[in-house]
């Protein structure tokens, strides 16, 4: 650990999130995955899509290529329920 940083959390980018959710959840290379069925549509310029198996999370790309990253990156995500002790907590209005 680089002098000065013990004790302190460093924030992560969405894509080093991603990475290190993949990573700890078993999606990198070589690690097993899971198979789930993705139900998709066209809505203008967007490809719409969710998971059959959690409606809940759904997502966009540009093409279907973008959309399933954009789905394996919200499962990823999603599934993520080891908060650390130490995070924020902010009401947002929908």
């Amino acid at each position: 650990m680089p002098k000065g940083q013990r004790g302190r959390s460093t924030l992560l980018g969405p894509k080093e999130m991603i990475e290190f959710l993949s990573k700890a959840f078993g999606l990198g290379e070589g690690k097993m995955k899971t198979d789930m069925n993705m139900i998709y549509w066209k809505a203008g310029k967007f490809w719409l899509g969710k998971l059959k198996e959690h409606p809940e999370i759904m997502t966009q790309g540009r093409t279907l290529k973008e959309l399933e990253e954009n789905i394996r990156d919200a499962y990823v995500m999603m599934v993520m329920d080891d908060v650390p002790e130490q995070h924020r907590e902010k009401a947002i209005a929908i």
